[in-house]
């Protein structure tokens, strides 16, 4: 009796999933919102697993983020479905990495479930984004400039020789001078030897 109300009732949200909330393709997020606040979530889940099977192909980012991140929620609320609530957060992240659950107001345990999953994918990013599936850095590319031709050295400028005294000149007035002196000294001693000749008469004194 249990499991006929169970098919009714399951029968009844398929029936309206197929009516309602993708009349266009488009999904009703703004329906689907207030029947999860007012607490329904077997038909939020039963509406939006409808809506992937039928038009998944063709919905929208949002769409798919809206439909991801319900049914992870959801799905956390059981710890039997833990691991598929994992799924959906794994499928919502790369659309959305920014993505927090606290317009739901889920309670802390599937809080814990979300921001768990979350730093996996954050970290995982991350590391690929560094290394390659065998843990080698990527090459990102040389960002340096390309150093271009070596400058010549520039030679030390040679510095300026001293201006040449002229030292010579002096030694040459000197050498000159000296050569005067030693003439007149020898003139006035070959002239002292001829007077002293001229008063000689040749004779010796006894």
């Amino acid at each position: 009796m249990r499991f006929f109300f169970a098919a009714v009732l399951l029968l009844g949200i398929w029936i309206h999933a197929d009516v309602n909330p993708s009349p266009n393709g488009k999904l009703d997020m703004t329906g689907l919102r207030n029947t999860f606040q007012d607490g329904d979530l077997d038909s939020v889940k039963v509406i939006l697993e409808f809506f992937q099977k039928k038009h998944g192909s063709t919905a929208t980012r949002d769409e798919k983020a809206f439909t991801y991140k319900y049914l992870g929620v959801i799905y956390a609320a059981n710890t039997a479905t833990r691991s598929k609530a994992e799924s959906y957060f794994n499928l919502l992240l790369p659309l959305s990495p920014n993505i927090e659950l606290n317009d739901l107001y889920v309670p802390k345990s599937i809080q814990a479930i979300f921001d768990n999953v979350k730093n996996e994918y954050l970290h995982s990013q991350e590391y690929n984004s560094k290394f390659d599936a065998l843990g080698n850095p990527k090459n990102t590319g040389n960002n340096n400039p390309v150093a271009g031709p070596t400058a010549p050295a520039r030679k030390p400028p040679v510095a300026a020789e001293p201006p040449k005294k002229n030292t010579w000149i002096w030694w040459t007035v000197g050498g000159a001078a000296t050569v005067a002196v030693s003439t007149g000294v020898l003139l006035m001693m070959s002239q002292g030897t001829s007077s002293s000749s001229s008063h000689f008469d040749g004779s010796f004194t006894k």
